[in-house]
């Protein structure tokens, strides 16, 4: 028997040439999403962060609407309360001037927005998507009573609901 010496076998290489190319464009696919998805989060009208817009806010104050809750005999009383602030329209040219405008209507603006409140079903204020819907009625009746500019932009651009108290669902 001759003595076999055993030669160790050379180890695999640790990352081969096609795990680092799979790895180099998983990297590749992951910053194009995440560049995407920063883009759409920072374009003008994305939900989210408002970024590098001048809006002119006008805080048109609380409102409350009482919904009866319970049944039976065992009835209640709650309330819906809710904080408008209005976002005039960045893009439009005289802010200054515009809001003063508004803030000179703003008892006629309180009151549309009372009469929209007020005109809805007690069923309204426990829906899921209260705010969403509020938030386009709101707009549109705004809107409507301000008319729009000369170009044919709207005046307001967004709602914000800074503080509320809804109805338990």
């Amino acid at each position: 028997m001759a003595s076999e010496t055993a030669t160790p076998e050379a180890a695999p290489p640790m990352f081969s040439g096609t795990g680092v190319a799979i790895v180099l464009l998983l990297l590749l696919i992951e910053g194009v999403a995440v560049y995407l998805i920063a883009r759409y989060w920072a374009r003008p009208g994305a939900s989210g962060v408002l970024l590098h817009q001048n809006y002119v806010e006008v805080d048109l104050g609380t409102f409350n609407r009482e919904v009866p809750s319970g049944a039976g005999e065992v009835r209640g009383i709650e309330t819906f309360s809710v904080q408008i602030v209005v976002l005039l329209h960045p893009a439009l040219h005289n802010l200054d001037e515009l809001k003063a405008e508004v803030e000179a209507r703003k008892a006629l603006l309180r009151s549309r927005v009372n009469r929209y409140l007020q005109s809805q079903p007690h069923a309204y204020f426990r829906r899921e998507d209260l705010f969403a819907d509020l938030t386009v009625a709101l707009k549109r009746e705004l809107n409507d009573e301000l008319r729009s500019t000369k170009d044919g932009q709207e005046v307001v651009d967004r709602i914000l609901f800074s503080q509320f108290r809804r109805p338990e669902r």
